[in-house]
């Protein structure tokens, strides 16, 4: 279990994670990467196809249903759409065309699949370097679906037919357990998902700012989000109830009250002092103590040639400030629990620091080097923003640059058979600003220990 899954349901479980990672990234870069893989070119192999399989909920194939699939392009570098497709008597549909993430035939594929108006299902088939295939059959188990409607307000002086409502993620029950559901992120972190069918996946409000959306799942959450210029964002997600005792989706009104924005403006500079062209600055919402937030949302900007960056459609709650360097040269300690009221525009100036590489390699407990082994630094705090990620190479090896302070370092995702170290965080560092780079910091990863066959003989003492 990985440290994004501990962290647990907080205001909108694994979605929230991938954002933290930020996704989930901040702890969200981490997931992205690992989603997606790590190179960026199309294998040159003979054309595959892509089969996939329509189900109730009892097993039976569903005839007849749409089915929209995306699949992440090493080469696009983003998530590509193909269909719809349309499940034959046995609920088979088949791609022509398999795409991949690598050229070690990785790949990460997505199904949104409905019965307009009666089902609606969602899945997922991945592989992943050293990691067996997830869900193999590409099946997607469709369940009931329906409408859910509600109200959009906005400020005197601001039209509602102007805003856009947009589903951010949708999660589908299949159970009645706390993680028994399959989910469709929306999210920026999975480029080409986050656009993904707009006439399903987005509504504006008609004039007396009704909403609606179809094909929703009667058990299930649905996270939404809006945007219009000048108006900050607004969140809502249904109540799903108390656990054994779900509330429909359907039941629920949507009630969705749009502040004025909050607008962010200010300069970035290199450690030398000089203006810091192509900083990718992120203003990622924290788990609030002002309002609720349902969707980390992240809102994004670049710095231009003089260094300057502006975000606007903030809404008035607090988020975590962070800067990212693409060459890697310089970095920044992210600022916690910035707030900015309502109809001000805060300016500030920010400066880049060089921090400190850490390096060093992960092996397993015979010394060979562990590659495609996920480690990620979060800084020492309440909701630790993520500072650095990589991703082992193939000797073992990772490398990445934190800004001074202290940071906590752990394995966010692990190679098929191997255990996550317990506890999680396998190193603090408290990096003073100036210091050396901290080399050859290595990790010996523990193997999974394997389940005994079914009914095989238990050691004695083992069922305690």
């Amino acid at each position: 279990m990985s440290l994004y899954t501990l962290l647990g349901d907080l205001t909108a479980h694994l979605t929230l994670i991938g954002v933290m990672l930020v996704s989930p990234c901040g702890i969200i870069a981490a997931l992205s990467t690992v989603a997606a893989g790590k190179a960026a070119a199309e294998p040159a192999a003979p054309a595959q196809k892509v089969n996939m399989a329509c189900v109730d909920a009892q097993g039976k194939a569903v005839a007849g249903a749409e089915m929209y699939l995306f699949q992440y392009s090493g080469a696009a570098e983003r998530y590509v759409q193909s269909g719809p497709f349309t499940s034959d008597v046995r609920g088979k549909a088949v791609c022509g065309e398999a795409l991949f993430s690598n050229d070690l035939g990785n790949f990460d594929r997505w199904i949104y699949a409905r019965v307009p108006g009666r089902l609606v299902g969602v899945s997922r088939s991945a592989k992943w370097t050293n990691q067996k295939v997830i869900n193999p059959e590409f099946q997607v188990e469709m369940h009931e679906s329906g409408s859910v409607k509600g109200q959009v307000t906005v400020p005197d002086g601001f039209d509602c037919t102007k805003v856009v409502v947009r589903v951010r993620t949708l999660h589908i029950r299949t159970g009645a357990g706390l993680f028994q559901y399959q989910s469709f992120p929306r999210e920026d972190h999975f480029p080409g998902l986050d656009t993904a069918l707009p006439k399903i996946f987005e509504c504006r409000p008609d004039s007396a700012g009704q909403i609606r959306f179809d094909d929703v799942p009667v058990q299930g959450m649905l996270y939404l989000v809006t945007a219009g210029d000048g108006l900050g964002e607004a969140q809502w997600r249904n109540d799903a109830g108390p656990p054994g005792q779900a509330i429909p989706l359907t039941d629920q009104e949507i009630e969705l009250t749009i502040p004025r924005e909050s607008s962010l403006a200010g300069r970035v500079l290199t450690p030398k002092g000089a203006p810091a062209a192509g900083m990718k600055i992120a203003a990622r919402l924290s788990p609030a103590r002002s309002r609720p937030v349902f969707y980390l949302s992240t809102f994004r900007a670049v710095t231009n040639e003089k260094g300057e960056f502006t975000i606007r459609g903030l809404p008035q709650t607090e988020f975590v400030l962070s800067i990212e360097d693409p060459t890697h040269r310089s970095t920044f300690r992210p600022l916690e629990n910035f707030l900015v009221q309502p109809d001000e525009e805060q300016s500030l100036e920010l400066e880049m620091e060089t921090g400190v590489l850490v390096s060093g390699r992960v092996f397993d407990p015979e010394g060979k080097p562990v590659a495609a082994a996920s480690f990620s630094a979060v800084a020492d705090s309440q909701n630790g923003p993520g500072l650095a990620h990589d991703m082992t190479d193939a000797n073992g090896r990772y490398q990445f640059r934190i800004p001074s302070g202290k940071a906590r370092l752990y394995f966010d995702s692990l190679p098929e058979g191997f255990a996550y170290p317990n506890p999680q965080i396998v190193a603090n560092l408290d990096v003073e600003s100036g210091q050396d780079d901290i080399k050859d910091l290595d990790f010996t990863l523990e193997r999974q220990p394997e389940e005994p066959e079914r009914g095989a003989p238990r050691a004695a003492g083992s069922d305690k």
